[in-house]
C-alpha cells in the first residue's frame, strides 16, 4: 500500500505548561511511502515556519531559532525505532530576520506492519513546552500489483535539469501542492514497482500535465521506454515560467505495447502566476450566454457566488473552489461559476441559479449568526447540499443536555456522495449561546460519524464524562437523547438510526 500523508503541528495544550512563550512552532510534516524490495521506506519532509520560532541569543548580537523533532514508531506499545534531530535557522544579527521556511528530509526503512507514529516538537528556546501528535501508519509493500508511487516535488533556482539532491528544495504540500510564482521549475521524482510481473517487454512511460477538464498541455510532457523491472525510478520536470495560473494534474502513465493503459497516477497542484490563461472560443460563448452573472469588476460578488457553490460541488470541484477563493482571479472565478451552472443545468441555467440563490438567502436568514452567514453553518450547508429533510426534531430545552436537532432523510442525493437511504444528522449548540449548531454525528457517507453523540450532549451537566469510554451512553438525567422520535421512535423504520 503506497501512502501519502500530511499533517500540521498546531498551537495547542498551552494551558498545560508552566511557562508559556508568545508562540509555539508551526511545523508541517509530510511523508510518502516508497519501497525497496520487501522493505518500505518513508520519505519524510519537515517544514518549520521561521516566524513562529522564539529567537535565542547565541553569542554577542547573534540570534537563532530552532526546534527539536522526535519520532517514535511503536507496535503494541513496543518501541521499534526512534529518531531525533534539530532544525535550525541561520544565525542573524536581528532576531526579526528569523523568518521564512526551514526544511529537512529523512528516510526511514520499516518492515510491513501497523505502527503507531508519535511525533514531538520542542522549541529550543522553550524545551519544556512539547507539542505531540500520535497517528496510525499502515506499512505494507506491494509485491504483485503494478504501482506508481506518490511523486515527490522539488523546485530548483534555475532551468538546469538535474537529479533530485539535498540542494534542491522539496515542496511540502499544505493540503494540496502549491507552486508559487517564484518557483519557475517543477521537478518530480516517483518510482514504479512490479512492472516485471505485468510485462514481458518494454513499456512506454509517459508524464504530462492536464488541466481540470483533462486537456493535455502538450509543451509540458515527456516519455521514456522502460524495461520490465521490479523497481524503476522516474526523475523529470518542466519549466513552469509560461504556465498560466490555475489547477493542474501531473499525470504519470504506463502503456503496454498494444497501447493499453496499465497504470495511471494523477497528482493535483496549483500554480500561482501573473500569467492568465486565455479564454477559449467556447468559454467566450459560454460567458456571453450567461450575461446575468456579475461583471469582472464586481470582485466581491463573484467571490460570494463561488463560495456558495461549495455545498453543491463534488470532491474535486470543492478543491477547485477552495483554491480559487484563495488564489483565483476574477476571470477564473467567473469562468468556473459559469461552467458549473452550465454543466449541471444546461437547459435552464439561469433559472436554476436564481432558485438556488433564493434558498441560500433563506439559509442566511434562518441560520446566520454574527460570525457566519447561514450557508456557511453546518445546518445551512447540509440543507443546501442534500435539500430539505423529511423529518426534523428540535430539542432546545432538555434539562441536562445541550440544545440539539435531529434531521432525517428518507433518501439522500448529492454530487459528493452516492445515493443513500434513511440517513440522519445530529446538530448541537455546544456553546448554549447564540444559535450556531454544529454537526456532532451523521450516518451519511462522508459526514462526521460519532456513535457516542449522546454522551457529548450530556456533558453539559456531566463534563467529566469520557466521550471515548466503552460504557453505556444511555445516561438520561432528565434528557431524552435515547427516546426521541427519529432515532428510536415507535415505528419500525425509525429504530436505531445510528
Amino acid at each position: 500500500m503506497i501512502q501519502r500523508f500530511t499533517f500540521f503541528f498546531l498551537v495547542f495544550g498551552a494551558a498545560l505548561y508552566a511557562e508559556i512563550p508568545d508562540r509555539l512552532p508551526r511545523v508541517l510534516v509530510h511523508y510518502v511511502q516508497q519501497q525497496q524490495g520487501d522493505i518500505s521506506v518513508l520519505h519524510t519532509l519537515f517544514a518549520v515556519d521561521g516566524s513562529t520560532l522564539t529567537p535565542r541569543s547565541i553569542g554577542e548580537r547573534q540570534f537563532q531559532g530552532g526546534v527539536l523533532i522526535e519520532l517514535q514508531f511503536k507496535q503494541e506499545d513496543s518501541l521499534v525505532f526512534q529518531d531525533a534531530f534539530r532544525m535550525l535557522s541561520p544565525m542573524v544579527g536581528d532576531s526579526s530576520l528569523i523568518n521564512g521556511t526551514y526544511l529537512a528530509q529523512n528516510r526511514y526503512a520499516l518492515n510491513d506492519g501497523d505502527y503507531q507514529l508519535i511525533l514531538r516538537v520542542r522549541d529550543l528556546a522553550h524545551p519544556e513546552n512539547i507539542q505531540e501528535l500520535t497517528t496510525e501508519v499502515d506499512i505494507h509493500t506491494e509485491k504483485k500489483a503494478l504501482i506508481i508511487s506518490e511523486p515527490l516535488f522539488f523546485t530548483i533556482p534555475s532551468s538546469d535539469m538535474m537529479e533530485p539532491t539535498d540542494e534542491m528544495e522539496p515542496l511540502v504540500p499544505s493540503g494540496d501542492y502549491l507552486f508559487p510564482e517564484s518557483a519557475r521549475n517543477l521537478r518530480f521524482y516517483a518510482e514504479i514497482y512490479n512492472l516485471d510481473q505485468h510485462a514481458d517487454s518494454r513499456s512506454l512511460l509517459k508524464y504530462y500535465l492536464t488541466d481540470l477538464e483533462g486537456n493535455i498541455k502538450g509543451q509540458y510532457s515527456g516519455f521514456k521506454r522502460i524495461d520490465p523491472q521490479s523497481s524503476i525510478p522516474l526523475s523529470s520536470g518542466f519549466d513552469l515560467a509560461e504556465l498560466p495560473r490555475g489547477l493542474y494534474f501531473l499525470n504519470i502513465e504506463i502503456i503496454d505495447q498494444e497501447g493499453q493503459q496499465m497504470a495511471l497516477s494523477r497528482t493535483l497542484f496549483y500554480r500561482q502566476s501573473a500569467a492568465e490563461s486565455a479564454l477559449t472560443a467556447g468559454e467566450e460563448a459560454m460567458l456571453a450566454r450567461q450575461n446575468w452573472l456579475p461583471p469582472l469588476e464586481e470582485v466581491d460578488s463573484l467571490t460570494y457566488l463561488l463560495d456558495v457553490l461549495h455545498p453543491l460541488g463534488d470532491a474535486l470541484e470543492r478543491v477547485t473552489i477552495d483554491n480559487l477563493l484563495d488564489n483565483g482571479t476574477p476571470v477564473q472565478k467567473k469562468r468556473f461559476i459559469a461552467a458549473f451552472w452550465e454543466k449541471y443545468y444546461p437547459l435552464n441555467t439561469q433559472a436554476a441559479y436564481e432558485d438556488y440563490m433564493k434558498v441560500v438567502q433563506q439559509m442566511n436568514r434562518k441560520y446566520g449568526t454574527r460570525a457566519l452567514r447561514g450557508y456557511r453553518t453546518d445546518r445551512g450547508r447540509v440543507y443546501l447540499q442534500y435539500g430539505a429533510p423529511d423529518l426534523v426534531e428540535e430539542r432546545k430545552y432538555e434539562p441536562s443536555m445541550y440544545p440539539y436537532e435531529i434531521w432525517q432523510y428518507n433518501r439522500l442525493n448529492s454530487n459528493s456522495s452516492t445515493p443513500q437511504v434513511n440517513r440522519v444528522f445530529i446538530f448541537a449548540n455546544l456553546a448554549s449561546g447564540g444559535d450556531q449548531y454544529d454537526v456532532i454525528h451523521s450516518n451519511a457517507e462522508g459526514e462526521f460519524f460519532n456513535d457516542r453523540w449522546s454522551i457529548q450532549l450530556n456533558r453539559r451537566v456531566l463534563p467529566q464524562m469520557d466521550i471515548d469510554e466503552n460504557g453505556s451512553d444511555v445516561i438520561q438525567h432528565g434528557g431524552r437523547s435515547n427516546s426521541n422520535l427519529i432515532i428510536n421512535g415507535g415505528s419500525i423504520d425509525r429504530v436505531n438510526r445510528r
